[in-house]
């Protein structure tokens, strides 16, 4: 036993070291919390749904809201819609990297909201 770590227990030290690096130290994704993973998977699967049922209200004559994907749609709807994505995702990844846990949580809420509002959208037009 090294002289630092005497008079603390290896369940102390394990903890220790297993704690998650400081902001902008960047040892790879194997230092990440064990939540990221599902964190970044929501966010992913909201992307593609999102993707989806805003494919969905285009073929039922809706339009795109946003304002930033907008000019992307003159790629095509789903060429842009698929760029936009890749973008975001991208985004995500890159804020997860730089421990912006909160960021991507909130966004995962947000877009929850969208994919409902998506879905009351195709409900209405349904009608």
């Amino acid at each position: 036993m090294d002289l630092q770590n005497r008079g603390r227990s290896s369940l102390e030290v394990s903890r220790e070291q297993s704690r998650c690096p400081q902001p902008g130290s960047h040892r790879g994704l194997q230092d990440r919390r064990w939540y990221l993973t599902p964190l970044l998977q929501l966010f992913i699967v909201f992307q593609m749904m999102d993707f989806l049922t805003t494919l969905l209200v285009l073929q039922h004559g809706g339009y795109e809201a946003n304002p930033l994907i907008t000019p992307l749609m003159q790629f095509g709807a789903v060429y842009g819609l698929a760029l936009s994505k890749l973008i975001v995702s991208a985004i995500g990844v890159w804020i997860l990297w730089n421990h912006r846990h909160r960021v991507v949580l909130l966004a995962n809420y947000a877009y929850a909201g969208i994919v409902c509002w998506n879905l009351v959208v195709l409900v209405i037009a349904g009608r």
